[in-house]
């Protein structure tokens, strides 16, 4: 970018040069026609005003984009496919350009997120000046624009400016873990016997936690075809019963899909399987409809059934509290006893939870 200011300052240069050498002011009172001298200078400085409230400062810029040193920069345009192909954890790809204002006010962002994800997620970075192609390719039509890739599928799309926060909860969505695999934390705090703390605070509600050998809490929830659904019906076969944030959400997406394409072999297992979220039947239907999951999802929308489970409670991200479900799953034996409990299961892990816990 530095050589585009260069030219700037240099057209601005001849173009003043010119205005004061053809321009035959006599009185000296003329700015860009007293000289030659004179008229250079003015047009040089007007033309480095002109790219710096375009482009932006070339100095803040670069040390946006080289904030990081987690970031990967794109230098050739087939180092993005050989990085999405081979990458096992969520890319996030940034297209962006360096005279864009938004991208610029992005890139710290996108550093500190880099920084905190370490290992547990890529941020990538494509500058749509050098790689046209590129965003040709993946249909860029305005910047920023953010693109979430797990194993080389593209999940996710997120346009404009966000927040630290708003791109790791994105990048949780999509099955990614924080630093050292370490998830977002999450605690889930149910209504149970009020205990003192250690150091004599405020009392703290003790948090629900389902162990193997407990009894499975019973339920009877509508599914999204508007049937009422209950774990007895289950009684004497094995059910897997997984909890999931939000329907139509990418990592709920991915973790409902995993176990839609392994219902055959967990049927053979003698295995049945429902979802649970507080989503509504109609928004669960839409989310059967839209991926063909062939299972009961049901609505649990007073979130009585996650309460009982122990997975809705207080969340917090970066110290920020707040209600929602931890992504958990359990497995439930013939006698309706617990076989297998995970809480903060990961999306793809939900079904080798299932297949670790029959061996």
């Amino acid at each position: 970018m530095m050589i585009k200011f260069i030219l700037f300052v240099l057209v601005g240069g001849a173009i003043g040069a010119g205005l004061g050498y053809f321009g035959k002011c006599t009185s000296g009172t003329c700015p860009f026609t007293a000289n030659p001298f004179r008229g250079a200078g003015f047009g040089a400085l007007f033309g480095l005003l002109f790219a710096f409230s375009t482009y932006g400062n070339p100095l803040q810029a670069k040390a946006a984009q080289a904030d990081s040193s987690r970031l990967v920069v794109i230098g050739e345009a087939a180092e993005l496919a050989s990085l999405l192909s081979s990458t096992t954890v969520p890319v996030l790809v940034d297209f962006y350009a360096d005279w864009c204002g938004p991208c610029r006010r992005l890139a710290p962002e996108l550093s500190a997120v880099a920084d905190l994800w370490q290992d547990g997620a890529k941020i990538v970075k494509v500058n749509v000046d050098k790689h046209r192609e590129l965003a040709e390719k993946y249909g860029v039509n305005g910047i920023p624009d953010m693109r979430i890739f797990v194993s080389g599928v593209e999940k996710e799309q997120l346009v404009g400016y966000r927040g630290r926060d708003a791109i790791s909860e994105r990048l949780t969505a999509a099955g990614g873990v924080l630093g050292h695999g370490e998830k977002l934390e999450t605690t889930a705090k149910q209504t149970a016997a009020p205990v003192a703390s250690d150091n004599n605070q405020k009392e703290e509600e003790m948090a629900i936690v389902l162990k193997v050998g407990d009894k499975a809490p019973a339920f009877e929830l509508k599914d999204q075809n508007g049937n009422v659904v209950s774990l007895t019906q289950f009684a004497g076969k094995k059910l897997l019963i997984y909890f999931y944030p939000k329907a139509n959400t990418p990592g709920c997406t991915a973790q409902s899909c995993a176990v839609s394409e392994s219902l055959a072999q967990l049927g053979a297992a003698g295995v049945a399987a429902v979802g649970i979220s507080p989503d509504s039947p109609e928004r669960q239907k839409k989310f059967d409809d839209k991926h063909s999951l062939g299972f009961p999802l049901l609505a649990d929308e007073e979130k009585t059934v996650a309460e009982a489970y122990g997975v809705w409670g207080e969340k917090s991200m970066y110290g920020k509290p707040f209600l929602g479900i931890v992504r958990s799953a359990f497995l439930v034996g013939e006698d309706g006893n617990l076989l297998a409990v995970r809480y903060k299961v990961s999306p793809g892990d939900t079904v080798p939870f299932v297949q670790q816990a029959l061996k």
